[in-house]
């Protein structure tokens, strides 16, 4: 009944400063997500060429801004069934005598460059290198070590499998003509051809042991994590409400923990991560690091049991919720254009790669920072308090305890 009521109450509510332009371009015809109720903006423009290359562009508003490119390549870690770091090894020689910067992830690489607006003359060649070092056979480096010419035999069948035309995306953040720009990456990746079908065969076989350790204690620092399903499976309003109120519920577990720690530990940093994995399942992580050496792992992990049966117990105050919804409004504030972020055109095409990766919409910051605030008025500390019950264990007893200097 709830959940019908949202849903209503979503597609019915005439909130104005949520429901921006955000219809689809005519050219947005290689959408990477399900249809939602949750659109790209409409100036972006979603495109895919003849060979399977996929074009995303987003230009900016502000005349003097830089640009900012990356080459998605859908393939990383977890593709390399023998663990040789084979993902790690192609990205280093495709960036080599480069301005570009490489970084395979589990499912993915992304190639990057940044130009500032002195810069963005160099664009085109700049693309034009990453093509060709990325449509080139993998170079040998083996000598007469057998087990490294293996490796190279590896790799060389890895890129050949993966670095082709129909695995590839091309991001373009920044600039004001995004119909040159389009034009630009027609006439450079075009002729790009490949005899690998489109398509990854290749089943990752993928381990979830770190996720599923739900707590990790090492000399200077303390993670805890949990896994929950959605009961929204496709990006929306929805599932971003559901987003929304797991991660206030881990936020306000770790104020809980840090506030427990200080004010002894002075360095301590702190970072709440949220996000979907490769199996649809959401992650709420937990980081607390730089802890001093001298703390008494036992008495951390009591802390933690203790704080988990408290909020079990009584939930969250309105205090506390008040807190950490003010809190998370500006840091969303802080990633709006308005907000003064200089570092916008780079965040948006970092994002643009991360919703690709996950089959969720690309929204701007200012979308999402309208979303929450709508959000937050439609619940309270307690939706809060149930949804932790939901997500995070009662006691340790269910966490995999592990201390790295054992292991």
């Amino acid at each position: 009944m709830i959940r019908q009521f949202f849903r209503l109450l979503l597609i019915t509510c005439a909130v104005p400063l949520i429901f921006a332009k955000n219809a689809y371009s005519g050219e947005n015809n290689a959408l990477w997500f399900k249809e939602t109720d949750i659109k790209i903006p409409g100036h972006a423009i979603a495109a895919e060429l003849h060979n399977g290359v996929k074009i995303v562009i987003l230009p900016t508003v502000h005349r003097n801004s830089g640009i900012s490119a990356r080459v998605r390549v859908a393939a990383g870690v977890a593709h390399d069934f023998n663990e040789q770091l084979i993902a790690q090894v192609i990205s280093r020689q495709v960036t080599k005598d480069t301005p570009w910067t490489g970084r395979a992830q589990l499912t993915q690489t992304t190639f990057s460059l940044d130009l500032n607006y002195e810069q963005r003359n160099t664009l085109e060649q700049s693309l034009k290198l990453i093509k060709e070092k990325l449509k080139a056979p993998y170079k040998s480096e083996a000598k007469n070590n057998q087990p490294a010419k293996v490796l190279d035999n590896q790799a060389g069948e890895f890129k050949d499998t993966f670095y082709v035309p129909s695995h590839t995306t091309i991001i373009i953040t920044g600039g004001e003509k995004k119909n040159e720009q389009l034009a630009l990456l027609k006439r450079i990746f075009s002729d790009w051809s490949s005899d690998v079908k489109p398509s990854l065969e290749h089943s990752v076989n993928l381990e979830l042991d770190q996720y599923k350790r739900q707590i990790v204690i090492t000399d200077t620092g303390i993670s805890l994590s949990t896994l929950s399903n959605l009961q929204e499976p496709e990006d929306s309003k929805l599932q971003r409400r559901e987003k929304l109120m797991s991660l206030l519920a881990t936020k306000l577990l770790a104020k809980r923990i840090a506030n427990e720690l200080e004010p002894e530990q002075t360095q301590l940093k702190l970072t709440v991560e949220n996000e979907i994995l490769f199996n649809g399942e959401l992650l709420s992580q937990i980081k607390l690091e730089n802890l001093s050496e001298t703390l008494d792992k036992t008495v951390l992990k009591s802390q933690v049991e203790r704080e988990l049966k408290e909020i079990y117990a009584q939930g969250f105050t309105l205090s506390e919720y008040h807190t950490v919804v003010k809190e998370t409004r500006a840091q969303l504030y802080e990633h709006t254009q308005i907000g003064g972020n200089i570092n916008y055109t780079k965040e948006q095409a970092d994002r643009i790669v991360r919703a690709i990766n996950q089959g969720t919409v690309y929204s701007t910051p200012s979308y999402d920072l309208d979303l929450f605030n709508f959000h937050v008025a439609h619940m309270d500390e307690i939706d809060i308090s149930e949804t932790f019950r939901t997500i995070w264990p009662e006691n340790l007893n269910e966490f995999v305890y592990y201390n790295s200097a054992k292991n």
